[in-house]
Formats: structure tokens, sequence, C-alpha cells
């Protein structure tokens, strides 16, 4: 039997393990006790949010991405695609997470104190949060042309 291909994370071959090892990663942080919390403002109604909370779905995202790869790597078009997708995903993760974790400004003070008289920030959190969803929605489009474009190759050469 050949154990080189039982190896569990294969980064050269296997890109997609990355996703497997980052989900681990955020389900131990999801453990760890945390004071910081978001703020969310909706309908009339004020939800406070631990970070850690966050983070388990997000490790159960990334599981099922993982899951994905594994059962389509067969069919997949191109391992250069895999990469992009794979680093282009951890990277929006990562930058997400830090920001979440680290950055949340004025984070101790209810929102109401700050809603009107906020001072200007160095960073544009806005424009980063929506940077790092157009970065994770173009990482997906090119998972999705991974997938599809090796779904078209494999039908073209089985004719």
């Amino acid at each position: 039997m050949n154990y080189k291909n039982l190896t569990l994370l294969n980064f050269e071959k296997r890109p997609f393990e990355l996703f497997a090892l980052m989900a681990v990663l955020l389900f131990i942080a999801s453990l760890a006790p945390s004071a910081k919390s978001i703020d969310v403002y909706l309908l009339d109604t004020y939800y406070v949010i631990s970070i850690k909370w966050l983070f388990k779905p997000l490790a159960m995202v990334l599981c099922v991405i993982w899951l994905i790869y594994i059962f389509t790597n067969s069919m997949l078009l191109s391992l250069k695609l895999t990469w992009v997708h794979t680093i282009m995903s951890v990277i929006a993760i990562v930058i997400l997470v830090s920001a979440l974790t680290f950055n949340i400004p004025y984070s101790t003070a209810p929102a109401r104190y700050y809603a009107f008289a906020e001072p200007e920030s160095i960073i544009n959190w806005k424009t980063m949060y929506a940077g790092v969803v157009i970065m994770l929605f173009i990482a997906q489009l090119i998972f999705i042309v991974n997938i599809f474009g090796g779904l078209l190759k494999k039908i073209k050469l089985s004719r």
C-alpha cells in the first residue's frame, strides 16, 4: 500500500487542506474566553454578540468548503485555481478575524455613546470590510469556475 497518498496535510498537492487547518484553529479560538463583542443595531433592536461565537460558524463554513474539495478533488480544472481560491480565502479570513479580534474601535463603550461624535479613524473600517467581502466573493467565483470547468473538461474528454 502506498502511504504517501495518505498524508494528512499535503499542501503541495492539496492546498485546500489549509481550510481544515484554519477551521481547527478557529474552533480552538472560539473556546478561549473573550470579552470582545460586536454591537449590532437592527430594526430598533440592539444585539451584543461575542466575537468567539462568530468563530464557530466560520469554522463550520471552512469545513464544508474543505469537504467539497475532498469530494470534488478528482474533477477540478486546475491546481493553480485551487491555490488562488485557497490563498484568497485564507487571506480574507485572516484579515477579517484579525480586524474583529484586535482592532474593534471603541469596543468597550456601547454604540449609543459614540454614534454621533465618533472621531475619525486612520482606517476606514467600512471600506476594509467591503474589500474583504469582495475578495471572498471573487475567491468563491474562482472555486465555482474550478469545479464546473473541471466537469466540462471531464465531459469533453469522455466523448
